[in-house]
């Protein structure tokens, strides 16, 4: 049990030195109801094998079949790609993107939306973690029984009372287990740089709060994740479960951690109950049918222990192989997105660590472009622009072929000579003739405000 439990178990605070593997770089130029996109890649891992090669050409392979003008080479010689389209995005970095465009006599209303890879069941991947960190305090239990049956007293006088650890591990641990898989799962969900270790330093403050350690250990820790000692990891793990005992009761009976001194009969002790359980014969089940005929090697005990760990603490964040950054360029800000808007470059700009089960990459904008020659013909100048002109876009484009006439030809019947705001007060569809349109309110407001 010695390198996969510790591995699995304290992988997670070496996640900062987690490393990307591709970097995707796609430059997106919207024009008219088209929009250029522009791909290029760079692999950024050392050394490859022969098989990681191979796998990269076929890659590139696949995504050259994407684009109409196959394959290129940028100014830094990366693999580059570059195609016009309209709606669908091509499937190159994985997942699913579009460009959409809504025109109107006023202006025009376009939305760029994707999703880059990733798993989208929110619900499940958060009762998977959960779960998995229920199995792990239950395993804890389980092995307290296996060690310290209750009917038995041993040399021990009196009997060994493990009432205070259950109670702590069935209690306070397992609450604290499971939130901290939930903030973990929770930094899954967020869009983030890829060097962002907030959520590290926000599980070591809940942690350090509920005196599991002081932030000053930070470097005794990080010294412990580096030599991947487990004597050294368990003699820690007794400090802490000595001292959270003592301060839930005083009077606790701790000779049932004296275990944890005598990493021998420990480490026995664990796989012999590991061998025993449910999960540990499905892995068995698993490792047999993928040998087929051939004979199953070993199945490590720890990885009973060892894939709990990864699915209740890093489900996410060890998918995130690969980066991929966006720019688009328009002409001015976008009205909306959750990206960042560079004046330099007059461009909205992201960036995503992205992997296949993570929680998916996401980049979208929408922006408005006035039809000045109209909006001036009818109302002397540009006056709906912005929130005001996406409303009006989404709401004109979702009339029927009948009332798009009778609107427009209103429309047309207003000019710098007409009464515009009295036109657009009496408008009604036929047939609702008692239905006011809270968009021609607004166009009377906007031509109120634009007057004064």
């Amino acid at each position: 049990m010695q390198k996969p439990l510790f591995v699995a178990s304290m992988t997670l605070l070496a996640a900062c030195t987690g490393c990307i593997q591709t970097v995707y770089k796609i430059d997106l130029k919207p024009e008219g109801n088209e929009i250029t996109r522009t791909l290029s890649v760079k692999e950024s891992s050392q050394n490859p094998s022969a098989e990681q090669r191979t796998q990269q050409n076929e890659e590139l392979r696949r995504i050259a079949t994407l684009y109409p003008e196959g394959r290129a080479e940028d100014r830094e010689g990366l693999p580059t790609f570059i195609g016009r389209f309209a709606g669908p995005m091509p499937v190159d970095v994985g997942g699913v993107g579009t460009f959409t465009r809504f025109d109107s006599p006023l202006g025009s209303v376009s939305i760029y939306s994707e999703r880059f890879r990733g798993n989208d069941d929110l619900a499940g991947s958060l009762a998977t973690s959960q779960q998995a960190a229920d199995e792990l305090i239950d395993l804890a239990l389980g092995w307290l029984d296996f060690e310290f049956p209750p009917s038995a007293t041993g040399d021990a006088d009196p009997p060994i009372d493990t009432t205070s650890i259950r109670s702590l591990l069935d209690g306070e641990l397992r609450q604290d287990l499971k939130n901290a898989s939930l903030q973990l799962w929770m930094y899954g969900q967020a869009e983030s740089a890829p060097n962002n270790h907030s959520p590290i330093f926000r599980l070591a403050q809940y942690l350090a709060e509920r005196n599991y350690f002081s932030l000053q250990q930070i470097p005794a820790i990080a010294r412990l994740v580096q030599q991947q000692n487990p004597k050294q990891f368990i003699h820690f793990a007794h400090d802490v479960l000595s001292r959270k005992l003592t301060l839930q009761n005083p009077d606790a009976d701790t000779r049932c951690l004296d275990i944890l001194k005598d990493w021998p009969r420990l480490e026995k002790s664990i796989r012999t109950y590991l061998k025993e359980t449910d999960e540990y014969k499905q892995l068995v089940v698993q490792q047999e049918q993928a040998a087929g005929a051939t004979t199953p090697r070993h199945v490590d005990e720890a990885h009973v222990i060892g894939n709990k760990v990864m699915v209740a603490l890093a489900p996410d964040m060890f998918s995130r192989h690969d980066l991929v950054e966006v720019s688009l360029h328009l002409r001015q800000p976008p009205d909306s997105t959750n990206g960042t808007w560079d004046d330099d470059t007059k461009s909205v700009r992201w960036s995503q660590a992205i992997g296949d089960s993570s929680t998916p990459g996401f980049a979208f904008a929408t922006w408005c472009v006035p039809e000045p020659e109209q909006q001036t013909l009818r109302f002397g100048s540009v006056i709906v622009r912005g929130g005001e002109l996406f409303s009006y876009v989404i709401w004109y484009r979702g009339l029927s072929p009948d009332e798009t006439e009778q609107w427009d030809a209103m429309l047309s019947s207003i000019g710098p000579d007409a009464d515009a705001v009295a036109t657009l007060q009496a408008f009604r569809f036929e047939g609702q003739p008692n239905q006011t349109l809270p968009i021609a309110a607004t166009l009377v407001r906007l031509i109120q405000t634009a007057a004064n």
